[in-house]
Formats: C-alpha cells, sequence, structure tokens
C-alpha cells in the first residue's frame, strides 16, 4: 500500500482542531497543508547528526502497527544515555508565520521523546558552512512511552524571533529573521541503555506551504521553478532552437477572481482586453501572468507603450484569414517591437491557415479546432497537431486550445433541438485528459482552456467543470517536469488493441501516459478502467523500477526484460493513470510525493465528481421512466451507487483516502454501465450528450410524424448543372501550391440517376505529395434555402469516398450554416454509398445553405442531397438542476 501524502492545492492560514475533519465539514476548517501516514513503499526519515556510538540498527516500514494508512515507519537505534538521534523528515518550505504548526503520531518504548523543527535563515549566511544559518526549535519534553501520542509544536514564529536573540547574544554579527521557512521535522529521540524503537505514524503540517515539483532536467541539474510572470519560453524567432518553453496552462477569463482561477491550478489569464490597474494588481497578488492583446497600431503610434502594461506577460493577436491580414499583423508586430521596452514580452498569434506565415511574425503559435462533441477519434486529433506543428517554422512554440464547453454555436443549436440542454454540455474530466494527451503526443508546450462562461457560477453544472477542469490541471502537474525539461520518446506499444502510451523522459526517469487512441470526442469517455495490459518500453536501464501512478498513490508494477525494451504490466488501468520507470531514487521520491501532496484534495475532487454524476443518472432515469426496458437492473446499480457513496463519505470523515479513492472508481463503474443502459433506451442516438436523452425521445416521435417531404433545395439530385448554376450553387477552390482540383457532375456509378456530384484533389507530384494540406482545397456551396425561425431542418443525402483522403483527418465534409465548422458531419473512407443526416433547428428566418468541401487530397462523390423541413414546434423540457448528492 501506497504511502499517504497530502499537500493542499490551496493556502490555508487557520489552525485547526486535530481531530478528524467529517465529510459534512464546513469548507471555513482549515486542513493540514500536509499530511503523511508514513506507510511507505520507502522510509523518508534521516538521522542528520551522526556520532559515536549512535547506529540504526533497523529502518523500514511497520505493515501491522499503525492507526492511520497502511502502515508506520519503525526505526530501532543505539544511542548513548543524555543524548538524542535526530531523525528529520524533509518537506517543501513553510514559511514561519503565527499559524504554522506541526503534529506528529508517534510511539517510543523511552520517555523523552520530543518533536523539533529545523528553521533555515535565508538572509543569514552561517561563516563556518557558507550556507544559510539554521535553527532548530524544540518542542515539549514527552515524559509518555509505549503508547501511542500526539506531539505538537506550534508558536514558531515568536520561538524563532527569540533563538535569534540568543544566537545574535553568542555569536555576534547580524542575525536577519526575515523570510525564515521550515525546511524539516525532526524527532530528537532519547538514547538509553539498550535498544530505541520509534515508530512515526503521521506528520501533518497547518499553514502554508510550496507545492513545487522538481525533477532532475537531461543535463543534470535540477528542473526551475519559474514563476510564470517572469519567463515564458520565448522571446524572439532567433531563440526558438535554443529555449525550452515553458509549460503553461491558460485559461480565458470570463470575470472570475483571480484567486479562483489559481487555485484551479492555472498559469495563466488570457483576457480579450488591456487590463486595468486593479486586475493586473489582482493578478499579480494571485500569482497569475495576463495574456491580452497589445495597443492597436494608431495607439501605438500616437501614444507609445509605457509601464503601465508592465503585467502583461504575453501580447495576443487572433486568427488571420487573408494575406492581408497577415501582413497588417506583421507591421503591428514590427511596430509593436519599437514601442516595447521589455525585450522578454513575446507574441501569440492564432493560426489555421497560414500557420507558417504567423511563426515567422510570432513567438508562439496558437492551434485551434473545435473537437468536443464531434465524430473526430483522439488518434485524428493528435494527427491533426502534428501536421499543423509541421506547417510552421522549425522550433516554433505550439500552443492548443483545450475545450471545456462545446462551441457557442453548438451550444445554440442543442439549445434549439433539446430546450434546457444548451449548457449542460461541458468536457467530462476523462475528456479533458484525452485532449491534453493528444496535445502532450503532439509536442504542444501551452494548453489553452476555452471557456466562454465563467467558472465562478454556481450552478451544478458549472460546478461540474470547474472541478474537472482543477483536476486535469492537477494530471498536467505531475508530467509537468517531463514536459518542461524531457523528451518525448518512441510510443509503447501495448498488448491492447487501440493503446500505446507517450513516453516522456528526463534522464532515467520515463513517464509512460496510456493513451486509448481509437476513442471518439462524440461523447463522454468512459471512467471505468480497463486490464490488464502491458506495455513494451525502449531503453530503460535494467535497473529501474515500475509504478503505477494514480491519485490513490504509487503502486509497484511487474516488469521484465523482453525483445524490444522492458515490459511492464499492470492488471487494472485506470484512465487518467500514468506509470513512471526510473532507477532514480530521488526522481521516484519526487514524483510520489506529488501525487500523495495532492492526494486529500484530488479525492475531494473525485468525490464530489461521482455524486454530481450520480444525482444527474437519476434524474435522467426519472424522466425516461417506462421507455427503460433494463429499469430493474438500472435501479439496482444505482442503488448500489448511493450506498457507496455514503460509504465513501465515511471514509473520507476519518481521512481514510485511498479506500475513498477505491469507492469513487466503483461508482464510476457502476454509472458507466447505468449510462448505457439509458442510451440504449433511445435509439437512434444523437452525439449530444447523456442530459439530452429525454428530449431525443420527444425528438423522434416529432420526426415519426407525417409530413410533407419534399426538397426545399433545388439541384440537390445534380442531373442538371445550369439548373444548379441559375439557382445559386457555387464552385470554390483555394489554390494551394502542389495540388490540383476540379468538380464535375459524374456519371460513374452515381447512387440514383444519370449524375453525382465529384470532387477531387490531386497532388502534381503523386510520388511525393504534399504531407499536410492546411485548407480544402475545393468545395461546393448549395443555392440558398429559405426557413422560417424554429422550423426542425432535416439534411440528408449520400456519399460515397472510395479511398482515403489524403493529407486530412476530415475526409468529405457537410458544413451546413446552421452549424457552422464546429458542427461539420466528417465522412471518411466509405467504398460505397452510405447515407448521411444532419438536424437542425432554423435559429432566424434567414436562408441557409449547405457547403461539400473535400478537404485534402482525394476524390468524394455525394448524390440526393435534400433538405425538409417541419413547422413541429419542439415542446420544451424543464430541466431539473443536479445537486452535489450530499445529505442534507
Amino acid at each position: 500500500m501506497g504511502r499517504f501524502v497530502v499537500l493542499v492545492l490551496f493556502l490555508q492560514h487557520s489552525c485547526v482542531s486535530t481531530r478528524h475533519v467529517s465529510a459534512q465539514t464546513p469548507d471555513h476548517q482549515a486542513v493540514p497543508v500536509l499530511l503523511d501516514n508514513m506507510d511507505g513503499p520507502e522510509t523518508e526519515l534521516k538521522l542528520v547528526n551522526p556520532r559515536a556510538g549512535l547506529f540504526i540498527l533497523q529502518h523500514s516500514i511497520d505493515p501491522v502497527h499503525a492507526q492511520f494508512g497502511g502502515g508506520s515507519e519503525h526505526v530501532r537505534l543505539t544511542c548513548p544515555a543524555g543524548e538524542s538521534a535526530h531523525l528529520a523528515y524533509p518537506i517543501p518550505p513553510a514559511p514561519v508565520i503565527g499559524e504554522l504548526r506541526i503534529e506528529a503520531r508517534a510511539m517510543c518504548n523511552r520517555p523523552g521523546l520530543r518533536l523539533a523543527a529545523m528553521v533555515v535563515l535565508p538572509r543569514t549566511k552561517n561563516m563556518a558552512t557558507g550556507l544559510p544559518y539554521k535553527l532548530l526549535v524544540r518542542g515539549t519534553l514527552n515524559n509518555q512511552s509505549g503508547n501511542w501520542q500526539t506531539l505538537s509544536l506550534s508558536n514558531m514564529s515568536q520561538e524563532v524571533e527569540r533563538l535569534a536573540r540568543v544566537a545574535r547574544a553568542q555569536h555576534g554579527g547580524t542575525i536577519d529573521q526575515r523570510g525564515a521557512y521550515l525546511s524539516h521535522i525532526v524527532m530528537l529521540t532519547p538514547g538509553g541503555q539498550g535498544v530505541t524503537e520509534l515508530k512515526i505514524d503521521r506528520f501533518a503540517v497547518y499553514g502554508v506551504i510550496s507545492t513545487d515539483l522538481v525533477l532532475q532536467s537531461a543535463t543534470g541539474s535540477a528542473t526551475e521553478n519559474v514563476n510564470p510572470s517572469t519567463k515564458h519560453g520565448a522571446t524572439n524567432n532567433q531563440d526558438h532552437n535554443n529555449k525550452q518553453p515553458e509549460i503553461l496552462r491558460i485559461i480565458q477569463w470570463q470575470s472570475e477572481p483571480f484567486d479562483q482561477l489559481a487555485k484551479l491550478g492555472f498559469d495563466a489569464v488570457a483576457m480579450r482586453r488591456l487590463p486595468t490597474s486593479s486586475e493586473s494588481a489582482q493578478a499579480q497578488r494571485s500569482g497569475l501572468s495576463l495574456i491580452c492583446p497589445p495597443p492597436n497600431p494608431k495607439q501605438l503610434s500616437e501614444q507609445g507603450l509605457d509601464d503601465k502594461y508592465s503585467s502583461v506577460k504575453i501580447w495576443q493577436i487572433g486568427e488571420q484569414q487573408s494575406v492581408d491580414e497577415i501582413e497588417l499583423v506583421k507591421r503591428w508586430q514590427q511596430l509593436l517591437k519599437r514601442h516595447d521596452t521589455n525585450d522578454e514580452r513575446p507574441l501569440l498569434i492564432g493560426a489555421q491557415l497560414y500557420i507558417r506565415e504567423a511563426s515567422r511574425i510570432g513567438d508562439l503559435v496558437l492551434l485551434q479546432r473545435p473537437v468536443l462533441g464531434t465524430n473526430l477519434k483522439l488518434n485524428e486529433y493528435s494527427t491533426w497537431l502534428t501536421g499543423r506543428r509541421r506547417l510552421a517554422r522549425p522550433g516554433t512554440p505550439i500552443w492548443t486550445t483545450v475545450e471545456t464547453q462545446l462551441s457557442p454555436q453548438s451550444t445554440q443549436q442543442i439549445e434549439a433541438l433539446f430546450p434546457g440542454c444548451g449548457n449542460q454540455n461541458s468536457a467530462s474530466y476523462p475528456q479533458l485528459v484525452a485532449m491534453t494527451s493528444a496535445a502532450i503526443g503532439a509536442k504542444c508546450s501551452g494548453f489553452y482552456f476555452r471557456s466562454d462562461k465563467s467558472l465562478a457560477n454556481q450552478d451544478p453544472y458549472t460546478r461540474q467543470r470547474a472541478l474537472s477542469i482543477e483536476l486535469t490541471n492537477l494530471h498536467l502537474g505531475l508530467a509537468k517536469p517531463w514536459l518542461t525539461n524531457g523528451k518525448i520518446m518512441p510510443g509503447a506499444r501495448s498488448s491492447r488493441p487501440g493503446w500505446s502510451a507517450l513516453v516522456l523522459r528526463v534522464e532515467r526517469s520515463y513517464l509512460l501516459m496510456p493513451v486509448h487512441w481509437s476513442h471518439s470526442l462524440a461523447a463522454d469517455q468512459p471512467f471505468n478502467p480497463v486490464g490488464p495490459a502491458s506495455f513494451v518500453v525502449p531503453g530503460v536501464a535494467e535497473s529501474s523500477e515500475a509504478y503505477l501512478l494514480t491519485t490513490a498513490g504509487p503502486k509497484r508494477l511487474r516488469h521484465e526484460r523482453v525483445t524490444g525494451g522492458t515490459r511492464v504490466s499492470v492488471d487494472e488501468l485506470p484512465h487518467d493513470a500514468m506509470i513512471l520507470l526510473s532507477d532514480d531514487r530521488r526522481a521516484v521520491a519526487q514524483v510520489t510525493g506529488y501525487i500523495r501532496r495532492h492526494m486529500p484534495r484530488a479525492i475531494r475532487i473525485q468525490r464530489e465528481l461521482v455524486a454530481l454524476r450520480l444525482q444527474n443518472t437519476l434524474q435522467i432515469t426519472q424522466k425516461l421512466g417506462p421507455s427503460i426496458t433494463t429499469a430493474r437492473t438500472l435501479q439496482e446499480q444505482l442503488g448500489q451507487s448511493r450506498r457507496e457513496l455514503q460509504q465513501c463519505d465515511q471514509h473520507l470523515a476519518i481521512q481514510n483516502h485511498e479506500s475513498a479513492y477505491q469507492f469513487t472508481k466503483s461508482i464510476h463503474v457502476s454509472l458507466d454501465l447505468c449510462e448505457k443502459m439509458l442510451r440504449d433506451a433511445v435509439h437512434p442516438q444523437l452525439p449530444y450528450g447523456l442530459t439530452t436523452l429525454p428530449n431525443q425521445l420527444r425528438l423522434q416521435s416529432i420526426l415519426s410524424q407525417p409530413t410533407d417531404r419534399s426538397n426545399r433545395l433545388t439541384g440537390g439530385e445534380f442531373e442538371n448543372l445550369s439548373q444548379m448554376l441559375d439557382v445559386g450553387w457555387r464552385h470554390q477552390q483555394l489554390p494551394q501550391e502542389g495540388i490540383s482540383t476540379s468538380v464535375r457532375l459524374s456519371p460513374a456509378a452515381p447512387q440514383s440517376g444519370s449524375y453525382c456530384l465529384e470532387l477531387e484533389a490531386q497532388p502534381h507530384d503523386k510520388m511525393a505529395p504534399p504531407a499536410v494540406v492546411p485548407a480544402a482545397p475545393v468545395w461546393i456551396t448549395t443555392a440558398p434555402v429559405s426557413v422560417k425561425k424554429g422550423e426542425l431542418v432535416e439534411i440528408t443525402g449520400m456519399a460515397r469516398v472510395p479511398t482515403k483522403i489524403l493529407g486530412s483527418v476530415d475526409g468529405l465534409q457537410v458544413i451546413d450554416s446552421l452549424g457552422g465548422l464546429e458542427m461539420a458531419h466528417r465522412i471518411q473512407s466509405t467504398p460505397s454509398w452510405q447515407p448521411f443526416r444532419i438536424l437542425r433547428v432554423a435559429t432566424s428566418d434567414a436562408p441557409i445553405s449547405v457547403t461539400l468541401a473535400l478537404t485534402g487530397m482525394g476524390t468524394a462523390q455525394v448524390d440526393n442531397l435534400a433538405v425538409h423541413t417541419r413547422s413541429v414546434p419542439i415542446a420544451p423540457t424543464a430541466q431539473t438542476p443536479i445537486r452535489d448528492g450530499k445529505k442534507k
């Protein structure tokens, strides 16, 4: 069982009672910022005062004698009478403030055990050692023996002040106690005749603590803990190949308090305008960088750029759509460079079509693509990112958006189709992990979280989104040292079809991120673990150990040398698990320590997410009612989930986080099964999320009613070219180097009639075609179709794509003007004719159109394209907000 260590993400500034905090404890009560149950797998205490007669006889993890977690740290030693052994436990720097307090749960076979703390004075140098001066602050002597006892040390700021006065009197000179921090908890273990035995079951720290994770870099030096407000990985184009980009997590600002965004784990905030002085100060206090558009060229020319925008660390310019816009941005960048006194401030440019040009102007390039709710598979998304990255200037750091919500246009359509459900479709935690994993595989160095609504809202769906984001940032925090200083190695092949693992290396430490590449982002990813599974990793030293890293802590894994590398096997693989392979004990200790420090918060988030998910599933079950044929099985699963949630709360109340995690995992497995049964009750099903299922039944009822099925689109049979041109069909193309295009009415095997529409794009050099086609080279747009606001619009047709489209993951795209590119229907290789169907609701009286776009090199055919409308209104459905699942 892995050691239980906690380092709370947010800062606590108040002392708390030592009693256990229950699941219903009000949020204003503080919790320890560090909590270690001292249950392995490695020992942590170190002897820091070696001397004659002091020997460690045994040092191990005792799995039997413990009150918390899965064991306690056991030390047997000999020490002369009248002296003590100083056994130190390192902690991240904890500033010595009035609220700082430490506790230890310990047992010793002699009286006289004492809790102490090593305090560092960073502003004062010890002339004898050349290192910062240190003070040992001692707690009260304890005269108990043979029983578990709680030792406490508080009021350290007063004691440090007293010890500093004593040091000045004894040694002279200046002792500056400003910035003092606690570096080690020390157990002063008494000596005497025979053997002294000490057991430590728990250390707890209350106050403020540093949470940075440090790993050795590829050059052997420690990864620098860089404040995002002072470094951003790129300063100008000539430095691209020399500087390692820092990994940043950015959130679009929707007027949330900056403190809240910092607690969610973000490094920077992207604003749509320049900040006010007050906003700059608030962001700086929260430790957040600001990213925003620079003053426009006219403002720069007339007013220049003074220091009032010094809080802005990165300038951002939006996506450019034409060559003229690129030229404008180029002049803007030159003007900005002339007036900006901060040469270290990089420029971020959004790019879709003109990626190479954008990368020549800016220091950073942002790639944006709607993927949430689409049928794009994860491997296709990674391929798209990698292709766009290749289009950029070599060495340019690439950022990518991470969608936390459906796009505004998609949300509008879902709300129109399923009233009350538009704002209930946000990214789940597994989807966020999947999107960020794909970005990591494509070597992206910035995660730009897209958010269209404030995360400060208190409705349950926003809470669900905020919790999922926070958990994702914790997940990324573990990989950050590898992303910042490491190297992405060839992937590790897996025994499971559709799986492989990203492999990141820093020195002798390998981090594996298993990914199910065949998953689609159209619907929620499953939470349930898979297994058994194995991965083969080349290049790993034989002396390396393997660990499964989950929210519940590290777990040793089986591994063996095989042909091609080291095979590591796992019986059960959670969807967000990572695997560590390393023979560097320090790296293992740091990584596992990071996980343990954040365990309580991470598992609390897991508990909240599973409770919200359970309540949502219960409400959907009630609304579907008689339509569920598996109602009895469903109710049994939901009942079991409710009972397990209660048991989870009981374990959280006694701070048994590992058991609580196991219950959340079990509930997710049950809910995955429940959601499958709910989806099976609605057939055929539309990929619009679980909350829309009750309204999908109503939509099916409307579609089954008889109506006028006349085709509102003229020319969709593709039989008469003159007629198509007369009513407004348009042929468009985007000339691209090395590609020729054509559009024709083809007699080659139409689905019906004499002709079908055929779009074709071919490389000039078939032996060396372009690797990436940045945008559709050819497309056809239909004549406009008149509709009325509120009408249900049904777009149908037949499509055939004989061979795989090269240079693009999107194949043939069917894009309607109501859903836009965000909701485009993708058709890839399909040798025979296949039907497609798109449902929309007209949101205005404006005419609509459909675009057929060939996004790469190859051939695509379309026939019998039709647009039908229904005037039957969709009755709104009242949506009951989900609750958090707690007992009231």
